[in-house]
């Protein structure tokens, strides 16, 4: 989850994307404070 973080991109106003070192994409929603809110893997269907 940390690298996910150190790596995202904002996508809307709280909302974020990042990226593992395996791949693996991580969306995220972030606090006003910066911190995570909450954050999940995306998968492909």
């Amino acid at each position: 989850m940390d690298e996910a973080y150190h790596t995202r991109k904002q996508v809307r106003s709280n909302k974020y994307r990042g990226i593992t070192s395996t791949g693996i994409k991580i969306e995220m929603y972030l606090n006003s404070d910066g911190t995570i809110a909450t954050a999940y893997p995306l998968y492909k269907k």
